[in-house]
């Protein structure tokens, strides 16, 4: 556990906002059972259950967007307390309703008003932290989170075969828990120093530089590009390699090891390295990554490649919001986060739009390589904004 020494001194709150990413990442598994739900229990065809799914998906854009707003009045904590409690108010609502199209809509509620977490919490990590610990606090809330969701996995499948609406009522429970331990452990006047601050400025007044803007496009791109290891990925390895399946469960093992272990690992090595410095590179092992796919078919090779990419989402996934709130004023932080999960989540909403263009346009090969292309040029941004911070 000496690993873990890296994310000491962090402000109090910081170590309760981990432990309730830790909580509520092992119950958030709505979304990606969300599809079998509706088609196995509620007899929806496959098109219309995509078509709710993607619905919700970009129901959630407007809402991340609106959190910011809604944050800089009320503060992160009371944001995070209302939006989760409607969140799993929701997906009890779904458990108990007895009318289908009721539920559905219950459904999408709850992913909407989930989704505020992530950028208010953010917020929340910023300003109680000073900007040389912000980079722990980060990394801090994205391991928990990493954790959560590996201890969720290994017991979410054996819960939905046994009765598909513990997916839901897990979820609640989760959600309810982590949010009543915010609550009571967490100081409640911290945030409102921090809404005052945002209110007297005034929306009119914060203004956010080109690099932020470009960098806005950075996610997007990024999103767009990591989209396709949930999306193409499976059906590529079912394409080229044996047992593909199987293979893509070990991939995505190896990539929750890597997350986990080197996160602290990369944390505490690269403290003193610049932050968009570590992003090109994220940015160019997620490139290198992606277009290996274009020639690996072999099982070790395939395996190999994982490492790459994994490396790049720890980078990023670490440094990426350190690097947004260092170059915003703190009272545009809320607007900023909120718009930066804005465009994660359009970016993974475009991806198996654009990948299953891709796939059945020009194949799988030639998909990879435009794909890695793809996030070269976001890495060719990095390096503009490189030359901007100048």
């Amino acid at each position: 556990m000496r690993i873990l020494n890296v994310y000491k001194g962090l402000n109090k709150d910081m170590y309760i906002l981990a432990l309730y990413r830790l909580i509520s990442g092992m119950g958030y598994f709505v979304i990606p059972y969300l599809s079998l739900f509706l088609t196995n229990e509620l007899t929806i065809s496959v098109i219309v259950a995509g078509s709710i799914v993607a619905g919700a998906n970009f129901l959630c854009i407007p809402t991340l967007y609106i959190s910011g707003r809604i944050t800089e009045k009320i503060g992160p904590k009371k944001t995070i307390i209302i939006s989760q409690i409607l969140a799993a108010m929701s997906y009890i609502l779904v458990v108990i309703c007895p009318v289908n199209y009721i539920k559905v809509c219950f459904a999408v509620l709850g992913l909407c008003f989930a989704s505020v977490v992530v950028p208010a919490m953010d917020a929340w990590a910023t300003i109680k932290n000073p900007d040389e610990d912000r980079r722990k606090a980060f990394s801090l809330l994205y391991l928990s989170q990493n954790i959560g969701f590996a201890i969720g996995s290994l017991i979410i499948g054996v819960a939905y075969k046994t009765n598909p609406n513990l997916v839901f009522i897990g979820d609640a429970i989760t959600t309810l828990l982590a949010v009543g331990m915010i609550y009571v452990c967490t100081e409640k006047t911290d945030t409102e120093v921090f809404c005052e601050g945002a209110v007297q400025t005034g929306r009119k007044d914060i203004k956010i530089n080109k690099a932020i803007k470009i960098f806005m496009l950075i996610i997007l791109l990024n999103a767009l590009a990591y989209g396709q290891l949930t999306f193409m990925l499976p059906l590529f390895l079912e394409k080229v390699a044996t047992s593909g399946t199987i293979l893509y469960g070990f991939i995505m093992a190896i990539n929750a090891i890597l997350v986990i272990t080197l996160s602290p690992i990369f944390t505490e090595v690269l403290k003193e390295t610049k932050l968009i410095d570590v992003l090109i590179l994220s940015e160019l092992l997620f490139a290198i990554g992606y277009g290996a796919y274009t020639f690996a078919h072999r099982n070790t090779v395939l395996l190999m490649i994982t490492i790459v990419w994994s490396v790049g989402e720890v980078l990023f996934s670490i440094n990426h919001m350190a690097y947004i709130v260092h170059n915003v004023e703190e009272a545009a932080v809320p607007r900023v986060t909120s718009m930066a999960a804005s465009f994660n989540k359009a970016g993974g909403i475009l991806s198996s739009i654009i990948g299953g263009a891709l796939v059945s346009g020009i194949g799988f090969s030639k998909s990879w390589t435009c794909i890695s292309l793809l996030v070269f040029v976001s890495t060719g941004m990095g390096i503009y904004i490189k030359k901007l911070d100048k």
